[in-house]
């Protein structure tokens, strides 16, 4: 069974009730669709920067019945000094909680969700999929 992590803006769409991702969501079913513990560090810091804090706690909780979370473990820490020193020898910085994302997903093997695939996209070895315009990439 394929499993799909979903970046902290997929989540965010469907948070927000997005069609396209809720439709995709329940055509693959939640059993498959995991976070990782960077992007649920990244919606909490959304839910307190927010006027309606309880409120998005709840829906984060909520959320989270749903889904499981991958941790950063040793594996995956070493996965993101090997992308990051890779990137920076080929002026191709890009944010470290991506890099750490990208780390957790390939170090589960898993296939990562983003909308924000100009990033991604520079990080060799990684299959990710924007559900938003329905493509995937595989290296």
């Amino acid at each position: 069974m394929k499993r799909y992590v979903l970046d902290t803006d997929i989540c965010i769409y469907w948070l927000n009730g997005v069609q396209k991702i809720r439709e995709k969501v329940e055509q693959i079913g939640t059993s498959s669709l995991r976070i990782t513990v960077i992007t649920l560090a990244e919606l909490k810091y959304g839910d307190y920067r927010s006027g309606k804090i309880e409120c998005n706690i709840r829906n984060i909780n909520k959320f989270l019945r749903k889904i499981r979370v991958f941790p950063l473990d040793r594996n995956a820490a070493d996965k993101f000094g090997e992308i990051k020193a890779e990137l920076g020898k080929k002026g191709e910085v890009i944010g470290d909680f991506d890099i750490l994302i990208a780390a957790i997903t390939m170090n589960c093997k898993s296939i990562l969700i983003t909308n924000n695939t100009e990033h991604f996209k520079r990080i060799p070895g990684l299959y990710y999929e924007n559900w938003l315009e329905i493509q995937s990439i595989q290296p």
